[in-house]
C-alpha cells in the first residue's frame, strides 16, 4: 500500500501524523484488483457450505460410469455423454430396420364394468 502525503512542517523536533480512516479513499485500481483476486479464488475464502447453497442434499461422490446405478453418487458429464452416444448409436432416429423377435414388456390393463383386461402392445408405424 503507498500513501501519498504532502505535509509542511515548520521549526519543530517531533511531528505526528494521524490518520483520520473516515478520511481515507482507496483507487477504482487498488478496489479492482482486490475485487478480481478475490472472485477469483477457488479455496472457499468464506467457508460457505453445500447446505447454505441449496445443495446440502447432493452426496459428495461422482462416477464416470454408465452402469452404475447407484442413487449415492453423481454422474459426470463424460458419463451422461457416454450414456448418450451409446443411446444415439442404438438405433437410427429415421429409417434403419429391425430384426427378429419383438417382445412386448408393457402391459396394460382396463377395468370395466368390473372386468379386467390385460393387453400386452406395441406401437409400430408403418410406411410403404
Amino acid at each position: 500500500m503507498t500513501l501519498d502525503v504532502i505535509c509542511q512542517v515548520g521549526n519543530a523536533e517531533n511531528v505526528t501524523l494521524t490518520i483520520d480512516p473516515s478520511k481515507v479513499l482507496a483507487t477504482v485500481e487498488y478496489t479492482s484488483k482486490l475485487f478480481d483476486e478475490h472472485t477469483q479464488r477457488t479455496d472457499n475464502p468464506h467457508k460457505v457450505t453445500k447446505k447454505q447453497v441449496g445443495l446440502g442434499s447432493l452426496p459428495n461422490v461422482k462416477t464416470d460410469a454408465v452402469n452404475d446405478n447407484s442413487s449415492n453418487k453423481l454422474a459426470t458429464a463424460k458419463a451422461v455423454k457416454t450414456a448418450y452416444d451409446k443411446a444415439n448409436a442404438a438405433l437410427p432416429k429415421t429409417g434403419g430396420t429391425i430384426t427378429g423377435a419383438l417382445t412386448c414388456k408393457e402391459v396394460v390393463s382396463l377395468n370395466q364394468n368390473g372386468k379386467t383386461l390385460n393387453l400386452n402392445y406395441l406401437m409400430v408405424s408403418l410406411q410403404a
